[in-house]
């Protein structure tokens, strides 16, 4: 059994994560017959993508994806993609007397990378069009013998594939959204496009508007959004559960959960969980936009966990809810961005990638609902992710230095934490990725060792996190090609390929200084701070009762362990 998910991503961020997501998945395929030494495949990628056939009969490999933005957001990515042929009203004009037709100037250029994809997609053409200028030459090209263009195109094909990966691309300037690095092909039911809000003008900036977007009567896109559910799922022979990317802090938190709710009333069995990413530095941000990403953040949280979602929030900076952000999660190793979205989504979705492997492996894997049931007992629904990344892998460690030396490197993605390890979790998942030995038996000793009270499933996988382009240059030069530390520089025309990773995503009491944060906050609001999201449909009494709901969240951590976690401190 394939055990199948879909996952949703809802909101320009999320699916900044999400597309990374997919091309760190896609690296890692192992493909029949491609001589990689015996590589022995140990992802069962039928967990997060679905065969099937276009309309020429040709097998397709989609993610099992439904991606929610803003229709400014797909530049050039065509709303129903590539795969599939469709004829659109476009195409035919009602007209009986002479037409003029304009070619419109491509108003989104493609970067190199886009580029190079388009001509490893269609080869044949790439090869009829090489000297396309010269008609000689041209009319020499179409009497070439039809094997010969074809042993062309494949050779074509081999070496723009090997470019691709290998190649240093330089996407910084060039990555304007999400669409401008996405490297794997979508189902033409994946992608809905909110329309009538943009990013600079009428901003979809607050919960209700989103929720409003879903829920108002003869909506849609909920009529979209649902058939496209329906579609993914009623397929699937056995589906283990939802994953999530949400923005919850503007009125894609709205969208969101109200999506979230519809799937907790149809699906009540299936494991879900929700990672919820935000800005490391927001394009213009002040006191009053922290103020409706705080009141989004609570409603949408609120609204995920009583549809029985597990939250799991991910940011690099200590509070994203602040107008001014002064301290950024360093990770050894990295050195990211942090104004850019193409960077900080890259390290969520390395983090993402690895955590997930607990139900998405061939062997020994375990169901989501299983994950998620653990991590949410005693109605602890908020979790959180800690990230080692790269593993510390050094020659000279002996295997137990170099497991303690990954666990006391692990680094929290939660807001407000204090960067630290977590101290005292009630339960984790542990995931150890691309370590050269096998390491699962040792590592289950480690960890109890430092945990002895805590509940811990332990998973060890030989698969390295494959960070070939366009994942950014994130690494600093001290990490070789593999993922070593090196006591010399990287040369500066290589890139790292593969890198190794470990985390833990675990439930624990300090997700109270989170969580006591917002509801303090947002406890000193009054109707003159909340006037905007009450004229976008909010009620009054439902804010009062969400502060309630975050209230009684507290207090189901708030107990004799995150005293002893404080005075720790």
């Amino acid at each position: 059994m394939h055990k199948e998910t879909v996952t949703f991503q809802i909101g320009h961020l999320s699916n900044f994560v999400g597309a990374h997501w997919w091309n760190l998945q896609e690296a890692s395929f192992v493909y029949e017959g491609s001589g990689s030494s015996g590589e022995k495949a140990e992802i069962n990628h039928d967990v997060t993508f679905r065969e099937g056939l276009n309309l020429k009969g040709e097998v397709t490999y989609t993610p099992r994806l439904i991606s929610v933005d803003l229709s400014e957001a797909l530049h050039c990515l065509k709303q129903e993609g590539v795969l599939y042929d469709f004829e659109t009203d476009g195409d035919c004009i009602s007209w009986s007397h002479e037409v003029t037709l304009h070619k419109e100037a491509e108003k989104y250029k493609k970067n190199e990378f886009l580029r190079d994809l388009e001509r490893e997609d269609n080869p044949e053409q790439d090869v009829a069009e090489v000297d396309e200028s010269s008609s000689k030459e041209k009319m020499e090209a179409e009497l070439l013998d039809s094997t010969e263009t074809e042993s062309k195109a494949d050779e074509l094909e081999s070496s723009v594939k090997e470019d691709i990966r290998e190649k240093m691309y330089s996407l910084d300037d060039s990555v304007h959204s999400w669409c401008d690095y996405l490297r794997v092909h979508l189902h033409p039911k994946s992608l809905s496009v909110v329309k009538g809000y943009y990013q600079t003008d009428n901003v979809l900036n607050l919960h209700n508007l989103g929720s409003d977007l879903y829920n108002r009567q003869s909506s849609k896109l909920k009529e979209e959004l649902e058939d496209k559910i329906h579609f993914f799922t009623e397929e699937a022979d056995n589906l283990q559960g939802f994953h999530m990317l949400a923005d919850i802090y503007d009125g894609f938190g709205g969208l969101a959960s109200s999506v979230a709710s519809d799937i907790s009333n149809e699906y009540s069995k299936r494991g879900c969980i929700s990672f919820c990413p935000f800005y490391s530095q927001r394009t213009s941000q002040d006191n009053s936009q922290s103020l409706h990403d705080l009141i989004n953040s609570v409603l949408s949280v609120v609204r995920l966990i009583e549809a029985g979602f597990t939250v799991v929030p991910l940011s690099l900076v200590d509070n994203p809810w602040n107008s001014v952000h002064h301290k950024h999660t360093q990770l050894p190793g990295l050195v990211y961005k942090s104004h850019l979205p193409y960077h900080t989504s890259a390290v969520f979705a390395a983090a993402l990638d690895t955590a997930t492997l607990s139900h998405r492996l061939l062997e020994s894997s375990l169901p989501l609902y299983h994950l998620t049931d653990t991590l949410s007992s005693a109605g602890r629904m908020v979790s959180n992710l800690s990230l080692t990344l790269p593993l510390p892998l050094e020659s000279h460690l002996s295997s137990q230095s170099l497991l303690h030396k990954a666990l006391n490197s692990l680094l929290s993605l939660s807001p407000l934490h204090d960067g630290n390890i977590l101290r005292s979790p009630s339960v984790q998942s542990v995931v150890l990725r691309g370590a050269e030995a096998s390491y699962e038996s040792l590592l289950q000793e480690v960890v109890s060792t430092w945990y002895p009270s805590t509940p811990s499933s332990i998973m060890e996988v030989r698969k390295p996190c494959k960070v070939t382009s366009p994942f950014p240059h994130i690494f600093d030069s001290n990490i070789d090609e593999f993922g070593y530390r090196s006591n010399k520089p990287r040369e500066k025309r290589k890139g790292v390929q593969s890198v190794a990773a470990m985390t833990s995503l675990s439930t624990t009491n300090q997700s109270v200084h989170m969580l006591s944060h917002l509801l303090e906050r947002s406890r000193k609001l009054n109707r003159r701070h909340l006037h905007k999201h009450l004229e976008a449909g909010m009620e009054q009494d439902d804010w009062s009762d969400s502060l309630n709901t975050l209230e009684e969240l507290i207090g189901k951590y708030d107990n004799g362990d995150a005293m002893e976690t404080s005075d720790s401190e």
